[in-house]
C-alpha cells in the first residue's frame, strides 16, 4: 500500500472529507480539507518534481496551488495542495519528502464560517475565514481518497487519529 505522509499534523481538524459522486447530501469533492490556520507550514507526502505552482488558469477556484508528479511504491503518484497563501517551489524543482513547500491560506474560492455566525468569503476585516488546505491526490490516473493513504512521521497510520479528533 501506499504511504503518504501527511502534510499536516493529525490534530489538524478534516473540514471537509473526498466524495467521489455527488448525492443529494453532499457535492462531489476530488480531496479531503484541513482546517488549518493562514500561513501553516505544509510538508510534502512525497519526493518528486513540482508541476505547477501558484494561481491556475484552468482552475481559479483553487487559487494559489502547488502540483507535484511522484513515482511511489513503482505507482504514478500525483498529489496537490489549493488556497495556499504562498507555493514555495517553483515548477521544475525537486521536492523531498516532509520538506515545507507550502503554506496553507484562504485564496480562491473559499468560504468560512465569520465572527457573526454567518457563513461567507474572507474580508479586510477578518482575512482569515475560510483558511484550510484541500489536498488532492491521484493514483496511476485515477482520484483517490488520501486519508487511508497518510501516516506521521514514524509511520503510523493518522486515519485513527483524524476520525477520534473529529468525535
Amino acid at each position: 500500500m501506499i504511504a503518504l505522509l501527511s502534510p499536516v499534523p493529525a490534530s489538524v481538524r478534516v473540514s471537509d472529507h473526498w466524495q467521489r459522486v455527488a448525492t443529494e447530501q453532499h457535492r462531489a469533492h476530488n480531496g479531503v480539507d484541513f482546517a488549518c490556520a493562514k500561513g501553516t507550514p505544509l510538508r510534502a507526502p512525497s519526493a518528486g518534481r513540482v508541476a505547477f505552482a501558484g494561481p491556475l488558469e484552468s482552475s481559479p477556484g483553487s487559487g494559489i496551488a502547488l502540483g507535484v508528479r511522484a513515482v511511489v511504491d513503482g505507482h504514478d503518484v500525483f498529489w496537490s495542495f489549493a488556497h495556499l497563501s504562498a507555493a514555495l517551489k517553483p515548477p521544475g524543482s525537486t521536492v523531498q519528502r516532509g520538506e515545507v513547500v507550502a503554506l496553507s491560506g484562504n485564496t480562491g474560492d473559499v468560504r468560512g464560517r465569520r465572527r457573526d455566525g454567518s457563513i461567507g468569503a474572507p474580508t479586510e476585516a477578518e482575512p482569515n475565514v475560510g483558511a484550510h488546505l484541500h489536498f488532492r491526490v491521484d493514483i496511476d490516473g485515477v482520484n483517490v481518497d488520501p486519508l487511508p493513504l497518510l501516516v506521521n512521521a514514524s509511520g503510523s497510520p493518522i486515519l485513527a487519529l483524524v476520525l477520534a479528533a473529529a468525535a
